[in-house]
Parts: structure tokens; C-alpha cells; sequence
């Protein structure tokens, strides 16, 4: 089981996440949309206007992290990003209390 993180540790986490430019909201996206267990390819997101650094960043980011497989230019989610997805879910619904609209 993963250890706890103070807050102290989170905060630091995050502002990691913001300094290296990394888009949150399009990990999601991304997971979000290979949820389904099909091969998908960056060109469907971007076709659809989704900026076209941010999907492929994220893309990269995911592989390398081993939440999304690659097949040639499809890419797939793994059992590790489906858990991640139930994770962000679980995360976005509590963020959702705290967001002004």
C-alpha cells in the first residue's frame, strides 16, 4: 500500500505537478477517453479541438508512466490506468465541492 502523504508532501506534489507544465485536466481526458479498453489515437481528441501539444504531451506522459500500452499509433489503457482512473474520479468528486463556479 502506498504511504500517506502530509499535506506538506501534496502541496509539494502539486506545485511540482504546475512547474513542469503538466496538464491534469488533459490526463483525465485521456484516461477518460480510453475507459472504454479500445485502442484510441491522439488525432480523434485533436480532431475534435483539443490542443494538439497537450494531447501528444499527455499521451507521452502516460506511457511512460505505464497507465496507457502503445500500438504503433494507438494507444490502449493498462490495468494500472484503469485503477488511476477510479482514483481521479473518486478525487474530482471532491474537488467539486470545493471549485467556485
Amino acid at each position: 500500500m502506498a504511504k500517506k502523504l502530509d499535506d506538506k508532501e501534496v502541496y509539494e506534489l502539486l506545485k511540482r505537478l504546475w512547474e513542469q507544465k503538466i496538464k491534469p485536466h488533459m490526463l483525465f481526458l485521456l484516461l477518460k477517453t480510453h475507459e472504454d479498453g479500445n485502442f484510441h489515437r491522439g488525432k480523434q481528441l485533436v480532431d475534435q479541438g483539443y490542443d494538439l501539444t497537450e494531447v501528444y504531451d499527455g499521451i507521452e506522459i502516460l506511457v511512460a508512466k505505464g497507465d496507457l500500452t502503445r500500438s504503433g499509433k494507438k494507444t490502449k489503457i493498462t490495468a494500472k490506468g484503469q485503477r488511476v482512473l477510479k482514483l481521479v474520479d473518486a478525487v474530482i468528486e471532491s474537488a467539486s465541492k470545493i471549485i467556485i463556479t
